[in-house]
């Protein structure tokens, strides 16, 4: 019986469909138990938002903090570091 129900749907397991969901139903949490876990998801979500500003801010290996730039002292021969262009205005190798 089953076996001509999946024929007469193209293939598709009605039946085995139905108690997939009825099983995902019986899984989902209360109103409380689903407002705990999204004030949790918001709380996590806000602190990797803050741990990727704060990381965000530091300048890369060989550069340093200088007038809210990174910057680095441009080598006698030879060009500035991957990633940054010479300033004449400051002297110095600012990274993009």
């Amino acid at each position: 019986m089953a076996y001509d129900l999946v024929a007469e749907t193209g293939g598709v397991d009605l039946i085995g469909d139905r108690a997939a969901l009825q099983q995902s139903a019986d899984q989902q949490c209360t109103g409380r138990e689903h407002f705990d876990h999204m004030k949790f998801l918001w709380f996590i979500t806000f602190l990797l938002a803050l741990v990727g500003m704060i990381a965000g801010d530091a300048c890369p290996k060989g550069f340093k903090s200088q007038n809210n730039k990174c910057v680095t002292q441009r080598p006698v021969h030879g060009d500035c570091p991957k990633g940054s262009t010479y300033s004449a205005k400051v002297n110095l190798c600012v990274h993009n």
